[in-house]
């Protein structure tokens, strides 16, 4: 059983991308946005709940993610999802 210090924001990340490369996007969710409580300025951890929240069909909270994670510095989903947005109308 893996012990995950509870302050730990990069911790709560990987386990989320973990999630993630596994295509289990909704256990991911809880982690990443515990990684955000804990440094509400960490960009990639934006960036990966937005993926996540867009392979769950949650596209208008994915997309806000991803643009959060832009402001911050990282745009790379900005990019790999940008068509999904302009479907939606969020973009």
């Amino acid at each position: 059983m893996l012990i995950m210090d509870p302050k730990n924001a990069e911790g709560f990340y990987y386990r989320g991308v973990a999630y993630l490369q596994q295509s289990r996007h909704m256990q991911a969710i809880p982690d990443l946005t515990q990684a955000l409580r804990i440094n509400p300025l960490f960009a990639p951890a934006y960036e990966m709940r937005g993926a996540a929240l867009i392979a769950g069909s949650r596209y208008r909270m994915g997309c806000l993610d991803l643009e959060r994670a832009c402001a911050l510095g990282q745009c790379g989903g900005m990019e790999e999802y940008s068509e999904i947005g302009r479907r939606h109308g969020f973009w």
